[in-house]
């Protein structure tokens, strides 16, 4: 889910229904480059979820992905999966190291 930017700030992170799909929500309408930038958020899969463990990211900050593909893996105390990256452009910051846990809602990464 896209949030637009006005409303990004009044949203709690939703579940899009699909795992392995991350919600986002735009940092800025766009960066200097004219591209949209947003932030890849841990979403909610369950009704009992609260937290998740980074267990491995696919990207690095500064590497280019493209809608889809693999980004991270997280794992909770009933599943373990993949997010995949909600739109192409380029990794420019990783938020959670590997090994940290964060809760629902937290941003993972930002995707310029």
């Amino acid at each position: 889910m896209i949030y637009d930017c006005a409303d990004a700030g009044n949203h709690a992170a939703s579940t899009n229904g699909f795992a392995g799909q991350a919600d986002t929500r735009p940092v800025d309408n766009t960066s200097a480059k004219g591209t949209t930038v947003a932030e890849v958020v841990l979403p909610k899969w369950g009704v009992s979820m609260t937290e998740a463990t980074v267990a491995r990211w696919y990207r690095q900050a500064g590497e280019p992905i493209s809608e889809g593909e693999a980004l991270v893996d997280v794992e909770t105390d009933k599943v373990e999966t993949t997010i995949d990256s909600p739109v192409s452009g380029t990794v420019t910051e990783i938020r959670v190291a590997v090994g940290e846990t964060v809760a629902v809602g937290s941003v993972l990464a930002v995707i310029a």
